[in-house]
């Protein structure tokens, strides 16, 4: 015999209560959770140099300039990119993770046109200062993806989310 909101299924016992409690639980911790997921894919494509969707892509090389990118990863100077991948949004209904960096769409999606580059002073080789004007010029960035949808990750999160949701029974 059960107790008053506890019921039997398959000879387990379950407790409403208990259950009211851990989807509860589960609806407050599983938007950070797949959020993380998320960002630690995205974050991860810069440790693997491309991006993985189903299989991995590497990223086109960098044209050198000089011994001092030599054996550099590719996007890695600062690591400020790479750090600035971060979920903007986090709820229940809706995750999104962005980089709040100007260059980010630049070097995800790739470019071929006109850029405008403005006044600035530059060094000579002699350490002179020298004064550049405002131009345009035609610039090819190849893209290096690294955040987008992933059938990798998407597999990843749906795993995650069976766990949780087991969780709760």
């Amino acid at each position: 015999m059960s107790r008053p909101g506890v019921f039997l299924y398959k000879g387990k016992p379950y407790d409403f209560g208990q259950l009211d409690d851990n989807l509860a639980r589960v609806k407050k911790t599983m938007p950070p959770v797949l959020a993380q997921v998320a960002v630690n894919h995205f974050r991860d494509s810069f440790r693997k140099q491309g991006f993985t969707d189903r299989v991995l892509t590497r990223w086109k090389d960098r044209k050198s300039h000089g011994p001092k990118d030599a054996g550099r990863a590719i996007m890695i100077k600062s690591a400020d990119l790479r750090n600035s991948i971060n979920a903007s949004t986090v709820s229940f209904r809706q995750t999104v993770v962005t980089s709040d960096k100007p260059y980010a769409m630049i070097h995800n999606e790739g470019f071929d046109g006109i850029q405008k580059v403005g006044s600035h002073t530059r060094r000579s080789s002699r350490g002179k200062a020298v004064r550049v004007k405002a131009h345009t010029r035609h610039m090819v960035m190849p893209q290096r993806q690294f955040m987008g949808n992933s059938e990798v990750m998407e597999n990843e999160i749906e795993s995650v989310i069976d766990r949780m949701v087991i969780s709760i029974f």
